[in-house]
């Protein structure tokens, strides 16, 4: 084999010279503006990265499994040390779902995020005879438990300590969390209920008591889906999430727990979304941070040092219409938690948005992570990500940047009293509104929803129970579970209020079969005792979804006929992009091959009696065009509404003194002109609340 180097007559064009060639081939137009892309998290990305923007950065310097851990928390590829593939479990029937997780272990799951009921989805867990359902038959050595506990994980954790002791299962075996965690109910629209002071407490005796029983297993949720789902950036997410585990440290360090068993108590949950290389970014920057947090608290073990990451799919991009596109969209966002190094990773079914997922559902999902992992070869390389230019820089920046937002809520006061005056809150919700201007303009795409509607789509048929029937079920199944109590529940929920350890009294009252939600009451309160502004929930998809589902209930579907005229290339071209805008509302768009004259057109029109008309040409034909059909078409229909596809800003006035109601163009904001539309045709379709 020869050893010429074949690139040895090529000269290596440096930086400079690359940018003067794309200057000139800009022909004048504006750098800055034409390639460099300025995200909501006010960072700038540029079109190139190359050798020179890593050469002064200090964390390409580590090595995987080394502090900061930047580059993942193992030495080994993910595969090699128990990557982790969950799912959520959220079928209300504790039988039902036991069957669900029975079948998801023997396909290929290694863990299973339990989600108690919260009113839609969830599991039901209101005793241990509940508990022990869903996990009989389960083999716990062989998968990890994930219980999202949220303010009840004391009572939840009782139960499954009692299950472990009776099964006589080594519980040095089990791995897995509790996911005690309050912020969920802290920024709910209800507040959190119940004593904080209390609360803590009780976490104090809950790790010290997980740390004994069930050494590698954790104690603690310390997630960012509550900011994320209310549409916070990258930035923001791991800020606030940030703030959030140091108030918390704080507390528990303060208490009397040592440091390093505080930090080694935290699991946290990160949702990734579509953003894919920023998101990538996000879980090697949430290492390298966290690292550098536990260490100046004085942590010291790698238990402590190492971010304990689960990554999920990210709700927020879950679409209701065109759903089978959420099965792409939870692939990319795997590929983008795999490759960021998450320990674990959960898919959430491509029908979550819909209701209860299907068993069809749950496998696609669960198939999407076992796929990349072993036919994509992403759980066979350690930090696949080292050496790109751009994704090594961008999680540099981006930890500049968290770290700045991180430090002006500590200056500020800390978590808590940010929460308490809005300032975290009015934040996200800016960054909320900021994402659903660019929906609504579509500058941001949701493929099936704002760009590429299907207008031919069957909707999937669900045979979930309705509201009004699960609600008559809980209060079946409660009604039945207070008929057969006993004494000693009673007595030992008296005991929770006197008893020297709270945790040991909810321990006591979980074995003698009292409920959680009463067990939470009796040790916590029932009053409302935190109170800041909520979170609210944000979708990406909502502003379309909600014009969709208005067109979907109004008596019959409004009509939109393309009339096409003029030059061939114009009038398909316009008569595509009014498909498209039209369809994002669920109108039925019918097209046209084009008519030989306005006349015609007018004719057609008459034939097909539309509520709309939208006049598909060139811009010079417009004027002509409309003085033609308008006239006919207002006498015919005085209450039509019609639209020109483009914006010939020429004579955009005349044409409105005409008659047009409306320009659709790429400029347009799509939402806005739509709910103008639905609104002028009567149906109600109530924006979406910013």
């Amino acid at each position: 084999m020869s050893e010429t180097n074949l690139f040895e007559d090529f000269s290596l064009p440096s930086y400079e010279e690359w940018h003067s060639i794309v200057e000139g081939d800009l022909k004048g137009a504006d750098f800055q503006k034409k390639l460099v892309w300025r995200t909501l998290e006010g960072i700038d990305v540029q079109p190139l990265y190359t050798a020179r923007d890593t050469a002064q950065l200090q964390h390409t310097q580590f090595v995987p499994g080394e502090a900061p851990y930047v580059r993942g928390g193992k030495q080994l590829a993910p595969s090699s040390q128990g990557l982790t593939l969950s799912q959520e479990l959220v079928i209300p029937d504790p039988a039902r779902a036991n069957e669900a997780l029975k079948k998801g272990i023997e396909r290929g799951q290694t863990g299973v995020e339990i989600i108690p009921y919260d009113g839609e989805k969830g599991v039901l867990i209101q005793d241990y005879e509940d508990f022990t359902e869903l996990l009989a038959g389960i083999r716990l050595e062989e998968v990890q438990i994930h219980i999202h506990g949220g303010k009840n994980a004391p009572a939840y954790y009782s139960l499954f300590k009692r299950y472990i002791a009776e099964n006589s299962i080594d519980a040095s075996t089990l791995h897995g969390s509790f996911g005690f965690d309050l912020t969920p109910a802290i920024f709910s629209s209800c507040g959190l209920h119940g004593n904080l002071d209390v609360y803590r407490d009780t976490l104090k005796e809950l790790i010290l008591d997980c740390k004994q029983s069930f050494p590698n297993c954790r104690a603690v949720e310390m997630g960012s889906e509550v900011f994320h789902r209310g549409g916070a950036n990258c930035v923001q997410e791991l800020a606030y999430t940030f703030a959030k585990a140091v108030e918390g440290i704080h507390n528990l360090t303060e208490g009397g727990i040592e440091i390093d068993d505080a930090c080694a108590s935290l699991r946290f949950t990160l949702p990734v979304g579509t953003n894919y290389f920023f998101e990538i970014a996000k879980l090697r920057t949430a290492r390298m941070l966290w690292a550098k947090i536990a260490k100046s608290f004085g942590a010291e073990s790698p238990a402590a040092l190492r971010m304990h990451i689960h990554a999920k799919t990210s709700p927020v991009t879950e679409t209701l219409f065109d759903p089978y596109v959420n099965m792409l969209r939870g692939t990319t966002q795997t590929m983008a938690a795999m490759i960021g190094g998450a320990d674990s990773v959960s898919v959430a079914p491509f029908d979550s948005a819909l209701g209860i997922p299907t068993d069809f559902s749950l496998r696609i999902a669960r198939n999407t992570a076992i796929i990349l992992q072993e036919e994509s070869y992403l759980g066979k390389v350690a930090d696949p990500a080292a050496g790109s230019y751009y994704i090594e820089q961008l999680t540099d920046t981006l930890a500049r940047e968290v770290w700045k937002e991180f430090q002006d809520i500590e200056a500020q006061g800390g978590f808590m009293q940010c929460a308490g005056n809005g300032t975290i809150q009015d934040r996200i919700a800016e960054t909320a509104r900021a994402r659903r201007s660019r929906v609504s303009q579509r500058k941001d795409s949701i493929i099936g929803t704002n760009v590429y509607p299907n207008l031919a789509e069957i909707p999937i048929k669900k045979d979930d129970p309705t509201k009004e029937e699960r609600k008559a079920w809980i209060e079946e199944r409660t009604a039945a579970k207070r008929k057969n109590r006993n004494a000693e529940i009673d007595k030992a929920l008296s005991g929770i209020d006197s008893g020297a350890s709270l945790l040991g009294a909810i321990q006591k009252a979980c074995a003698e079969g009292a409920l959680v939600q009463e067990v939470s009451e009796h040790a916590f309160g029932k009053e409302q005792t935190t109170k800041v502004a909520p979170i609210p929930p944000y979708r990406a998809a909502d502003v379309f979804e909600t014009l969709r589902l208005a067109v979907e209930r109004a008596d019959s579907k409004p009509k939109a006929f393309l009339t096409t005229l003029g030059p061939v290339f114009w009038r398909r071209a316009r008569a595509s992009f009014a498909s498209g805008f039209l369809g994002t509302a669920g109108l039925d768009v019918q097209d046209n091959l084009g008519f030989e004259s306005g006349a015609k057109a007018v004719e057609a029109v008459k034939d097909a009696d539309p509520e709309i008309v939208v006049l598909c040409s060139d811009d010079e034909s417009y004027l002509p065009l409309t003085k033609e059909m308008l006239p006919a078409l207002k006498e015919w229909k005085p209450g039509i509404i019609t639209i020109v596809a483009g914006y010939p800003k020429d004579v955009a006035d005349e044409l409105k003194q005409l008659g047009i109601d409306e320009f659709i163009h790429v400029k347009a904001d799509a939402g806005e002109v739509m709910r103008r539309l639905l609104e002028k045709l009567g149906i109600d379709a109530k924006e979406v609340q910013s």
